[in-house]
């Protein structure tokens, strides 16, 4: 059977626009130092040494169809693949940018409030002893704030839209006076939401105290020192300065607001700061 021009002609063309594309799979031939295009080498085979047979030549464009047909898968591949590289390649901010938008999972805070240290992002928490969503979010926040690094400052400040709201946040900063902040803080919350105590009055709230070895004598001058009033008074004025509309909410580096009733669930809340940490940190 006779070599088909049509076919020889497909190749040629082929080839050509291959060869202005650059070499593919170079081998060297004749000289054994020129470095040329394989494909090219079986294509002269085929056209110019005419004592080959038909056998040979239908060889020899067999083997022209399996290089071409390698190329092609070759190019296939790397179209294929480029795309699954630059999306795995995307740093995890430009991924997060579609997933929280601000107004939505978040609100911006129209003057940002000055924080303690600028080369640190800083998390608060703002909540109130008396409410039972904080009282669910507090153990999830806890363990979430434990996983920070030191370049993470975590807060917490009470809210206080009411009396009784001003003197839960006095037995919070007053507990801090002592240094007994961390280790009160679920008391706290538990002889509020299970013993169903108010804490209003200075004989319910001393015995928390005196659990942890603070004396009368020092409780009731730290619990009405100037201190622990002007620590009041400066967490009303930031709570004010937020926006805060509920309890709990996150806020992050003084300009973000967070609060489950954007966010959809109190555990969304982490993944929003996370996010908005990393926001804050990209710029420093």
């Amino acid at each position: 059977m006779e070599v088909s021009d049509v076919v020889i002609l497909r190749f040629i063309v082929l080839f050509v626009w291959e060869f202005k594309q650059g070499p593919h799979e170079k081998i060297y031939a004749y000289d054994k130092k020129k470095p040329v295009n394989r494909k090219l080498v079986l294509l002269g085979n085929l056209l110019l040494d005419n004592s080959r047979t038909n056998t040979q030549k239908n060889h020899t464009i067999f083997l022209l169809q399996q290089e071409t047909l390698m190329s092609k898968w070759l190019m296939f591949a790397a179209v294929a693949l480029v795309p699954m590289a630059l999306f795995v390649s995307q740093p995890e901010t430009v991924q997060a940018q579609d997933q929280f938008v601000a107004g939505k999972d978040y609100a911006v805070i129209e003057k940002p409030v000055r924080t303690g240290n600028p080369k640190k992002v800083e998390v608060t928490e703002v909540f109130w002893y008396g409410c039972g969503h904080c009282n669910t979010f507090r153990p999830a926040f806890d363990t979430w704030a434990k996983q920070q690094s030191d370049a993470i400052v975590i807060r917490h400040s009470p809210a206080m839209w009411s009396k009784s709201m001003a003197v839960h946040a006095r037995i919070f900063y007053t507990a801090s006076a002592l240094g007994k902040q961390e280790v009160m803080h679920k008391d706290i919350f538990d002889a509020m939401h299970l013993q169903k105590k108010k804490l209003l009055r200075g004989p319910q709230i001393f015995p928390l105290f005196e659990k942890h070895g603070v004396t009368k004598e020092q409780f009731d001058k730290t619990y009405k020192s100037f201190g622990v009033k002007s620590m009041v008074q400066q967490a009303d004025a930031r709570a004010r300065a937020y926006g805060i509309t509920g309890t709990p909410e996150i806020v992050v580096n003084g300009k973000y607001r967070i609060s489950a009733s954007m966010t959809g669930s109190q555990n969304k809340m982490m993944d929003v700061a996370e996010y908005l940490i990393k926001k804050e940190q990209a710029s420093m």
